[in-house]
């Protein structure tokens, strides 16, 4: 009776205890290094996905290791390390988990033995990668709000300024002699003047792009247009090749700030191209599946549908901390006189106002890709207005 009652218990305590760590996807393990013998629990089946009915091995834990992080693991296992190890798992089905094993080496009566736990912290990760995602989506809105307000106090009052630099610059310039240095010291006046009125337009398209009216827009319209402008404003040496959907592909956006975003990317990487080359344009229609947001450079895309705009050259590339700081308001990297710092910082506004996701990826010498996401509708719309 003790007996049955103590294998009563001892069964409730399993049962608990596999419940337990099914609640919190903490699995527990066992390793006998000199037999191989690796004992799993059930949770550990689990997070690796492994038939009960398989015996486990060194190999089967290597199969699971993604592979770049299949070399740390090796080494780990080789020299049967304890302490805390983070690594990730690439399942059959294609996701990615993410594992926190802790371990340590126990002293028995005749061998050592290495006994630990391996939790899922896949949700865990996810999380802290949305926070950190959301905290930069702060920052940066406080920065596009700073903008914001400061291009309202000074427009008014610059416009002004400036069209009375205008106005007497053109009445010098038309009253010089021909070819005197008057009329070119005139000239140079409107010329910064005119850079001034442009660049407190390009501040005010950030107030206008927030309130500007969403509808379904066919991208492959917008983009078609938008290409042939470029291909006629081509620098010698630069070669464009184009590649766009036959059918439509609909995005809630705005056409003319979308034909925006295509100038405003394109400007910037032909820049890049100093010695010429190559810029790549392309748009495509891309289905992200799994249960999990993907990490993207400046930003998360969760699956869905989605529209996939792509802009590469074959430049020098961005260095990591340019690549850091690319999209924000007023930063460049050209001479002083060559750039405002605004094309890039506008190209994120519109694209995250849209609901979408901007990735940058880059390799030095080698040049770098822009890569725009935008929720994909399910709608057609009809050709005119709405689709220019």
């Amino acid at each position: 009776t003790d007996r049955r009652r103590a294998e009563n218990e001892l069964r409730r305590s399993e049962a608990n205890l596999a419940e337990a760590q099914r609640l919190s996807q903490m699995g527990s393990f066992g390793w006998d290094p000199s037999s191989g013998e690796i004992y799993w629990s059930e949770e550990t089946f689990r997070i690796f996905q492994y038939d009960r009915t398989t015996k486990p091995t060194v190999t089967h834990i290597i199969q699971r290791v993604h592979p770049e992080d299949a070399a740390y693991v090796r080494e780990i296992i080789e020299h049967g390390k304890g302490g805390d190890f983070e690594y990730r798992l690439l399942m059959p089905d294609g996701s990615v988990k993410h594992v926190h094993v802790v371990q340590t080496l126990i002293d028995k009566s005749d061998r050592r033995e290495m006994v630990g736990t391996v939790m899922d912290v896949t949700e865990q990760k996810w999380a802290q990668a949305e926070r950190d995602r959301l905290a930069q989506r702060l920052r940066q809105a406080e920065k596009m709000e700073a903008v914001g307000q400061l291009a309202g106090g000074i427009a008014h009052d610059f416009n002004n300024v400036l069209a009375g630099v205008l106005a007497y610059g053109e009445m010098v310039f038309d009253e010089a002699p021909g070819n005197s240095p008057l009329k070119r010291y005139a000239q140079n006046v409107l010329n910064a003047a005119i850079r001034g009125r442009d660049l407190v337009d390009q501040i005010l398209s950030y107030s206008r792009s927030q309130s500007a009216k969403r509808a379904p827009v066919d991208v492959v319209h917008v983009l078609k247009e938008t290409i042939e402008l470029i291909r006629g404003s081509l620098p010698p040496g630069i070669r464009l090749e184009a590649s766009t959907p036959g059918s439509p592909l609909i995005a809630l956006s705005d056409a003319t700030q979308l034909h925006r975003v295509v100038m405003n990317l394109c400007s910037n990487v032909i820049s890049a191209m100093t010695a010429g080359g190559t810029l790549r344009v392309m748009l495509e229609s891309v289905d992200l599946a799994g249960e999990l947001s993907l990490s993207l450079s400046h930003g998360m895309i969760a699956p869905g549908r989605y529209l996939r705009l792509i802009v590469e050259d074959s430049g020098l590339g961005i260095d990591e901390g340019t690549l850091a700081r690319i999209f924000e308001p007023f930063f460049t990297t050209k001479e002083v006189g060559k750039g405002t710092g605004l094309g890039l910082w506008l190209v994120y506004t519109i694209i995250t106002d849209s609901g979408g996701v901007v990735d940058v990826k880059s390799v030095h010498h080698r040049g770098s890709a822009f890569t725009i996401y935008l929720p994909r509708l399910e709608v057609m719309v009809a050709a005119g207005p709405g689709s220019e």
